[in-house]
C-alpha cells in the first residue's frame, strides 16, 4: 500500500511538472514567432502564466513531501476512512444487515435453527462494534487533519505578518518621496503614519479577545433581546 501511494503521488507531481515545462516551451515558441497568433487561436490555447504555475509545483511539492512523512499505519487509516465516507459504504452496510436478518428469519421459517435469532444479539454486536472501528477510524485521521492544518494556519499567519510589513515598509518609502518632492506639498496625512507602522500581532490578540469578553454571548442569528432594551429605555433606567 505504501509503495502504491507513493508512485502515485510521484505521477502526480511528475505530470504538473511536465504540464509546466509544456507551458513554458509554448511560450518560448510564440516569443521567437512574434506573438503572432491566429483569430481563434487565443480562445482554443489559454496559457498560464509562469509564477501561477510555479505556485502550482509549489503547493504540489509540498503536499507530496507531507504525503510521503505519513507511515503505513497512517496511510491504512486514511484509506479505510476515506472507504467509510463513501455513499457505496451506506448501501452495503444496509444490504448486509437486511440480508442478515431474512436469512435468520428465513431459517426460523424453515423450521431451522437460526444463526442469530430475534432480536440479533449478534447483529447488534457487530453493529456497535463497527460503530466503534468507524468513530476511532475518523477521530483519528481528524486529529492528524487538524494538526496539519494548524500548521497550514501559522504558514498563513508568517506570510500575513511578512506582507503587513512589507506594505509598511513600502507606505514609509512612499510618504519619504512625497516629503522629498519640492512638487508636491507637504501635509500631514494621520492615516498613511499610522499604516507605516507594522502591525503587533500581540496587541491586536489582546484587542480582540477583550472585545470578545464585552460584547455579550449571542448565538448567531438570534433576534435581540426586547426586554433588555425595554429596560434600557425606560425612565429612570441607568444609561
Amino acid at each position: 500500500m505504501k509503495g502504491d501511494r507513493t508512485v502515485s503521488a510521484g505521477e502526480r507531481l511528475a505530470t504538473i511538472e511536465e504540464l509546466a515545462g509544456a507551458e513554458r516551451s509554448a511560450r518560448a515558441k510564440r516569443r521567437r514567432g512574434g506573438g503572432k497568433r491566429g483569430r481563434g487561436e487565443g480562445d482554443e490555447q489559454k496559457v498560464v502564466p509562469e509564477h501561477v504555475t510555479e505556485n502550482i509545483d509549489a503547493v504540489a511539492s509540498l503536499r507530496s513531501e507531507r504525503r510521503g512523512r505519513l507511515t503505513v499505519h497512517q496511510r491504512a487509516i486514511d484509506s479505510a476512512t476515506a472507504f467509510v465516507g463513501r455513499p457505496l459504504t451506506v448501501y452495503l452496510l444496509l444490504l448486509v444487515v437486511a440480508g442478515w436478518i431474512a436469512m435468520n428469519l428465513f431459517a426460523a421459517a424453515a423450521g431451522e435453527k437460526p444463526v442469530d435469532p430475534p432480536p440479533f444479539f449478534w447483529l447488534q454486536g457487530a453493529v456497535a462494534l463497527y460503530a466503534a472501528l468507524v468513530t476511532t477510524v475518523v477521530l483519528t485521521t481528524q486529529a492528524r487533519q487538524n494538526k496539519e492544518r494548524e500548521h497550514q494556519a501559522l504558514l498563513d499567519f508568517q506570510v500575513n505578518l511578512l506582507a503587513d510589513q512589507r506594505t509598511a515598509k513600502i507606505i514609509a518609502l512612499i510618504e519619504e518621496l512625497r516629503r522629498d518632492l519640492p512638487s508636491v506639498r507637504d501635509r500631514v496625512d494621520e492615516v498613511a503614519d499610522a499604516m507605516q507602522k507594522a502591525a503587533d500581532p500581540k496587541a491586536l490578540l489582546v484587542a480582540m479577545e477583550e472585545t470578545l469578553e464585552e460584547s455579550p454571548a449571542r448565538p448567531a442569528g438570534a433576534p435581540p433581546d426586547d426586554d433588555a432594551e425595554r429596560g434600557s429605555s425606560a425612565p429612570g433606567s441607568p444609561r
